[in-house]
């Protein structure tokens, strides 16, 4: 499912981005999603359940960032050293097919930004 995914935000950055490395900002891009993916994940668990994984304050920024770091290492092996294969493989989709790998593209961008805002202004109390 990511590879398609990332497959299609490459594309979608080949055409802002003329220069750098188009892939690893596409791979880093889909590892920030799926960080917003696992708080808001977090964000709802912590709320209902009440269960904070056994962190602290301070530890949520280290464990935030270990997080983030393993997120980068598997999406680097799986989807960053495998560009060419998965462009060779998505390139030649059906214009069909491609139409709904795109629609479902920009949802999951949409309903990732959208989910962890909304879980997050509703469910997390401020402590000022």
């Amino acid at each position: 499912m990511f590879k398609e995914l990332y497959f299609w935000m490459y594309t979608y950055l080949i055409k802002i981005r003329k220069s750098g490395n188009i892939a690893e900002s596409a791979y880093l891009l889909i590892s920030s999603l799926q960080m917003m993916n696992f708080g808001t994940v977090y964000v709802v668990v912590h709320h209902y359940l009440g269960y904070s994984f056994g962190i602290e304050n301070i530890d949520n920024i280290y464990c935030g960032i270990a997080l983030a770091v393993i997120f980068y290492i598997i999406n680097r092996k799986f989807l960053y050293s495998k560009h060419n294969e998965i462009a060779q493989k998505y390139t030649s989709l059906s214009i069909k097919r491609q139409r709904t790998g795109k629609i479902c593209f920009w949802l999951y961008v949409l309903l990732s930004h959208v989910l962890l805002y909304y879980s997050v202004s509703k469910l997390v109390i401020p402590r000022y």
